[in-house]
C-alpha cells in the first residue's frame, strides 16, 4: 500500500513538473531595473535606467561588444571615413526592419538626430551630437535650416554623416542612445504616446510586449529584427525596483534573475558567495552644487564642503570597498590621462580655515542634499551630513525623492542646493565627463559657467595631436576642480548578483549590455519541486 501511494504521488508531481514544463518553456530574463523609466523616447531619454529598456528595443548603426566594447556593425553593414576623419559613410542593411514591417533607411537616421536637435525638442541629451557639423548651431538656435545639419540620406541605405571637427571615439557615440533611428511613423502618428505598448515601432532585437507602471515591463522577441536568429531570449522582464533589500529578496525568491545595487550592509556576506560580481564601471558619484544659491557664490565656500569629506572611509567602511574614494572629476584608468592634482583633499582643518576667510558661519550655512530614493544612496548623504557637522560644524539636511521627481529637479535645476547625481561615460575619454560642464551644455545642472573652461573644451575638440590634446583636457579639469561647481565622492564599480545559468551577460567599463548576446543555458526550466516553489520557472 505504501509503495502504490509513493508511486502515485510519484506519477502527479511529473504530471505537475511537465505540464509546467510545456507551459513555461519560454526562455525570459527577469531584469533588476532600479526605477521605473521615465520615457521610452530615445530623443529625450537620459539615464542608465531608460537605456536598459531602449537598447532592447531599439539599434543604431553600430552596436557595442559585450565583452571589450569594440564597435560591431548594427544597422550599418559596413561603414568608412574620410582622409581628415571628419566625413563618415554608413551603408544601411537592406534587411533592417521597424517592427511594422517597414525598412529602417537613411531617412530615419536623419529625422531622429534632427528631432534630438531641435530646440522644441527639449531633449537634454542633444550635446551628444554635437560633433556633427552645425549641430550646436542648431539646438541653440543659431541657425533653423535643418538641411544644414552635417547628415544627410544619400540614398535609403547611405548615410553620410560630417563632423565639426575629427571625433577618436566617433565608432563608440554611435553606438550610444542618442545616435538611435526614431520611428517617423508612429511619432507623427501617435504624437507623445508613441512609446505606449499598443503604439510604439522600435527596430531592435525585442519589441514592447506590456508595460505596468511600477510592477513590471515585458519585451518579447522581434520578428523583424535583421538579426533575429541570433536572439536565444524569448523576452526580457523590467522589474523596476528601488529598495535594496525588496530586489535582493526577489533575487533570492528566484524572482529575479540579475540584482544590481546591492545592500551595502549585505556586502561583507554576499562578496563570498559564487555568484556575486564586481566589475570595474567608467562612472563616478558627486554633487551638483547649484551657485546660485547666495551662500554657495563663494568658491572657498564650496571648496571648503569638498575638503570636509573623508572619501576613504566613506568608501572602505560605509560602502565596504565597492567603490573608491575619488576627489577629481574624471574617472582613473584612461589611457594617457592623468587628472590635475589640485582635487579637494579630505583637510577639515585647510576647509574650517576657508569658511572663516570667506566669513562665513558654519552654522547658518543652509545646505540640503537632496538624492534619489535607495539605500546606498541614503548611507552616503547620511555619512557626508556627518562629517560637515563634525569637521565643519555645518547641519546639512537630507531629502530623498522618487527617480521621476529626483530627475525632474535635477534637470530643471530647482534643487536648492546640493543634488546628487553619477555619471557613467558614454565612450572611453576624458571628454566625455568635461564637456558636460561647459557653459551652455544642457548637462550642466550646477548654473556655473567659465569661459576660460569653454575655450579650453573647445580647443581640445579641435586638437590633432592625441597628446596636446589630453594636456587641454587636464588643464580644463585643473579649473573646474578649482571652481568646485560639483563635489566628487567616489568612482563606482558595479557589484550585482546573477544566476549562474545566464550566459553572455558580462562585466564592462560601460555597462552595457547587448541583449540579443543574452541566454539561459539548458534546453528548459530545471523544474524541481525545490525551484517551483522558489518560483524558477519563466513565464
Amino acid at each position: 500500500m505504501m509503495i502504490r501511494r509513493y508511486m502515485i504521488a510519484l506519477l502527479l508531481a511529473l504530471a505537475v513538473i511537465c505540464g509546467a514544463s510545456s507551459a513555461h518553456a519560454e526562455r525570459y530574463l527577469n531584469m533588476h531595473s532600479n526605477a521605473e523609466p521615465e520615457t521610452l523616447d530615445s530623443n529625450l531619454a537620459t539615464g542608465n535606467v531608460e537605456m536598459l529598456y531602449i537598447f532592447a528595443l531599439f539599434e543604431g548603426l553600430t552596436v557595442y561588444d559585450p565583452k571589450d566594447l569594440s564597435p560591431h556593425p548594427g544597422v550599418a553593414e559596413k561603414w568608412e571615413h574620410s582622409a581628415d576623419n571628419k566625413t563618415y559613410t554608413y551603408h544601411l542593411r537592406k534587411d533592417a526592419k521597424w517592427s511594422d514591417g517597414t525598412p529602417v533607411t537613411a531617412a530615419d537616421f536623419v529625422y531622429s538626430y534632427t528631432r534630438l536637435l531641435d530646440p522644441k525638442t527639449g531633449g537634454k541629451f542633444s550635446s551628444m551630437l554635437y560633433p556633427i557639423k552645425n549641430a550646436e548651431a542648431f539646438n541653440t538656435g543659431k541657425i533653423t535650416d535643418p538641411k544644414l545639419l552635417g547628415v544627410k540620406a544619400k540614398d535609403p541605405q547611405t548615410l553620410v554623416i560630417t563632423l565639426e571637427y575629427p571625433v577618436p571615439y566617433m565608432d563608440y557615440l554611435t553606438s550610444h542612445m542618442t545616435y538611435l533611428p526614431t520611428p517617423r511613423q508612429a511619432i507623427e502618428k501617435y504624437g507623445s504616446s508613441w512609446t505606449r505598448p499598443e503604439n510604439i515601432v522600435g527596430n531592435g532585437p525585442f519589441i514592447l510586449k506590456d508595460w505596468t507602471p511600477h510592477k513590471y515591463a515585458t519585451v518579447t522577441k522581434s520578428p523583424t529584427y535583421w538579426n533575429k536568429d541570433t536572439v536565444k531570449l524569448d523576452g526580457i522582464r523590467f522589474w523596476p525596483v528601488e529598495d535594496q533589500e525588496t530586489a535582493l529578496k526577489m533575487y533570492e525568491d528566484g524572482q529575479l534573475d540579475v540584482a544590481w545595487y546591492l545592500p551595502p550592509s549585505k556586502i561583507p556576506s554576499l562578496r563570498t558567495r559564487p555568484d556575486y560580481r564586481k566589475s570595474p564601471w567608467f562612472a563616478n558619484e558627486y554633487y551638483w552644487i547649484n551657485v546660485t544659491n547666495p551662500k554657495l557664490k563663494d568658491k572657498r565656500v564650496r571648496r571648503a564642503l569638498a575638503m570636509a569629506i573623508d572619501r576613504k572611509t566613506l568608501a572602505d567602511q560605509f560602502l565596504y570597498g565597492v567603490d573608491e574614494p575619488l576627489s577629481a572629476f574624471v574617472v582613473r584608468g584612461i589611457p594617457g590621462y592623468t587628472s590635475p592634482s589640485n582635487a579637494p583633499q579630505f583637510d577639515p582643518e585647510g576647509a574650517r580655515k576657508l569658511l572663516k576667510e570667506a566669513g562665513v558661519d558654519p552654522t547658518t550655512l543652509p545646505v540640503e542634499i537632496l538624492y534619489n530614493t535607495h539605500e546606498k544612496r541614503k548611507t552616503v548623504a547620511q555619512v557626508v551630513q556627518q562629517m560637515w557637522k563634525q569637521n565643519l560644524g555645518v547641519n546639512a539636511t537630507l531629502h530623498n525623492e522618487e527617480w521621476k521627481s529626483w530627475i525632474r529637479d535635477l534637470q530643471q535645476k530647482t534643487f536648492p542646493s546640493l543634488c546628487r547625481q553619477g555619471w557613467v561615460g558614454d565612450y572611453l575619454d576624458p571628454m566625455t565627463f568635461l564637456d558636460m560642464l561647459t557653459t551652455h551644455s544642457t548637462g550642466n545642472f550646477s548654473n556655473w559657467g567659465n569661459a576660460q573652461y569653454d575655450k579650453l573644451i573647445s580647443q581640445a575638440r579641435l586638437e590633432p595631436n592625441a597628446q596636446k590634446r589630453l594636456q587641454l583636457l587636464s588643464q580644463a579639469e585643473a579649473i573646474l576642480l578649482d571652481e568646485t561647481p560639483i563635489i566628487t565622492l567616489l568612482q563606482n564599480n558595479k557589484d550585482y548578483l546573477i544566476k549562474p545559468e545566464i550566459k553572455g551577460y558580462y562585466g564592462n567599463l560601460l555597462d552595457s549590455h547587448p541583449w540579443q548576446y543574452i541566454y539561459i543555458e539548458g534546453a528548459g526550466p530545471q523544474l524541481t519541486p525545490w525551484n517551483m516553489v522558489k518560483n524558477r520557472v519563466r513565464n
